[in-house]
């Protein structure tokens, strides 16, 4: 019971942190909207396809497996420490 209370605790921390992270998401890309709109009134042309890497692709990709270890290590660590 007690391992079902923390997952819904954790699983709560990470849907704040995707709301979180989605607003941070929303305020980049405005940003960049924005500094693409000067760089167009100065008359300079940028591909932001040059600047996006392979590895934030697959980071992505990784995310939620890797999540589910973290949160089975993490609860372990608790119950021994806790």
């Amino acid at each position: 019971m007690e391992y079902l209370q923390y997952l819904k605790r954790k699983e709560k921390e990470y849907e704040l942190e995707t709301q979180k992270l989605a607003r941070d998401k929303i305020v980049a890309q405005e940003r960049i909207a924005t500094l693409k709109r000067e760089l167009t009134q100065m008359g300079v042309e940028v591909d932001l396809a040059n600047f996006i890497s392979q590895d934030d692709e697959e980071t992505h990709s990784d995310s939620t497996a890797t999540g589910i270890t973290d949160v089975n290590a993490k609860y372990k660590s608790w119950r021994t420490h806790g």
